[in-house]
């Protein structure tokens, strides 16, 4: 060490400066290798290794900052340093050849080589060059140790360790606790994150360190009087005093032969209110199905009395013109024939059986029918002049026009009637609810294509845009049913 007398003061100050930064850095390696072995809970030989190489770069500060004092106050340290450095050396070699034989790294050989550039008897063969080597050897442990570092936070960001876990269970948007169901420990929280902290609090007004108690507790629904437990079928949900709700479940977990229970809550508001307003249309939609129902009913019922009046006063009629008939006759003091009689009441009866005619008018009565409960009928043509094809076009528009109410919930009915050269149309569409599912002919489509068949005619409908039935029966079908 004698050499150190014959260096530059300034070149040494800034060997010291450099020695400084590299202990720093050292300093931090060895602390930062002892948290992250503890957490992974492994053999801590690297730790040794950096704790031996802070401590010997620690005696050669102690040994310089000694030479500089007495070189500044003209005097030479009477006690030799250099068995203190080999001692430290030695140390530091078994350590790292240890830990080459364990871990099978040859890294500690090439640090302990870098620190021997430091030992005495490099001065005796460098001489004046002896702090240059000092110098390569600090710059080397410098970049060394911050490689080191940075290498231990990326290992550490890649690895999973408690903290790393309960940091990312703390991000989730769910709220979990891990606890033991039975035991000795029953009730012991292994794991939970912050979330489930919170809501235990809202509800329990307190923190809970049983898992166990927290579940009864929300099982019994003992809770906080702010907060408010939503009956829904055998689920435990709660809402929260901030009108959030959340849905508790448990789950079983077995983990190396050991029970534990996973709690778990999901917040459910957005998912509940949209329930809750979904069920309140189904209601009102059922509601409104059931008004329309009774209208349709009504309508029937409507239609039932209309006969019975227009048959009423079809008869009335009939009898009143044959009556008048007889009493004008009696006022002539005529007397009536017998003959005359008898044709009277054979007239009178074939009046009174005649069927109902089919036509414009009757299209009316139904338009006005169906304008009385809101339903609006737009009729543009007119019927077929053939009496069966009219009852059955008549038909087909009524049932038609009864089945968009009941099913489609139509509010409007377009009615077309056209008459070609060679054929008959009529087409029928409804401003109802789009159909999403087949169809599945039932009843009404049936009867309807029935009538249709019967007459060599095409029963066509389609579901979009709008439901639409087309009907094209050839003319001269009349004739041949």
């Amino acid at each position: 060490m004698l050499y150190f007398y014959l260096i530059q003061h300034s070149y040494l100050v800034y060997y010291i400066m450099l020695l400084a930064i590299a202990i720093g850095l050292e300093t931090m390696l060895v602390i930062k290798t002892k948290l992250y072995y503890q957490q992974i809970k492994t053999l801590q030989l690297h730790h040794y290794v950096e704790l031996a190489i802070w401590s010997y770069l620690f005696g050669i500060l102690i040994i310089l900052a000694r030479l500089s004092r007495q070189k500044a106050l003209g005097f030479i340290w009477p006690h030799h340093p250099d068995l203190i450095l080999y001692l430290l050396y030695l140390v530091i070699l078994g350590i790292c050849l240890y830990v080459t034989y364990r871990k099978q790294e040859s890294s500690p050989i090439v640090t302990c080589l870098l620190l021997a550039l430091s030992l005495p008897f490099i001065s005796k063969i460098w001489g004046l060059y002896y702090i240059s080597s000092l110098y390569l050897m600090v710059i080397a442990l410098i970049f060394r140790a911050s490689y080191k570092l940075y290498h231990l936070q990326q290992t550490r960001l890649a690895s999973l360790s408690f903290l790393s876990i309960k940091e990312a269970i703390d991000s989730m948007h769910f709220a979990c606790m891990f606890y033991i169901p039975n035991g000795r420990k029953k009730g012991q929280i292994i794991l939970q994150n912050e979330q489930m902290q919170t809501l235990a609090a809202h509800l329990g007004g307190e923190l809970f360190y049983n898992g166990v108690q927290f579940h009864e507790l929300l099982k019994n629904g003992n809770v906080q009087t702010n907060c408010k437990k939503i009956t829904m079928k055998e689920k435990l949900i709660y809402q929260l005093p901030n009108k959030t709700i959340w849905l508790f479940e448990e789950h079983p977990l077995a983990i190396k032969g050991q029970t534990y229970r996973l709690l778990v809550a999901f917040d459910i508001s957005k998912y509940y209110l949209a329930t809750k307003e979904l069920h309140a249309k189904h209601q009102l939609l059922q509601e409104r199905n059931h008004e329309l129902k009774l209208m349709h009913q009504n309508l029937v019922t409507i239609c039932r009395n209309e006969e019975m009046i227009n048959s009423k006063i079809r008869v009335h009629n009939i009898l009143g013109e044959q009556i008048s008939l007889l009493l004008s006759s009696m006022r002539k003091n005529k007397k009536p024939d017998v003959s005359d009689l008898k044709q009277f009441s054979i007239h009178l009866f074939d009046q009174l059986q005649q069927k109902t005619t089919y036509d414009d008018h009757s299209l009316m009565i139904l338009r006005q029918n169906f304008q009385k409960i809101g339903v609006k009928l737009t009729i543009s043509g007119h019927l077929p002049k053939e009496g069966r094809l009219a009852k059955n076009f008549y038909q087909i528009i009524q049932e038609a026009t009864s089945n968009a109410i009941r099913h489609a919930y139509a509010s409007e009915v377009n009615i077309s009637i056209l008459e070609t050269t060679k054929e008959h149309q009529l087409m029928i569409t409804n401003n109802g609810l789009p159909i999403t599912k087949n169809i599945k002919e039932g009843g009404g489509l049936t009867s309807m294509r029935k009538k249709v068949v019967n007459f060599n005619g095409e029963f066509t409908y389609q579901k979009t845009p709008l439901f639409k039935i087309l009907i094209t029966i050839p003319k001269g079908s009349d004739n041949n049913v």
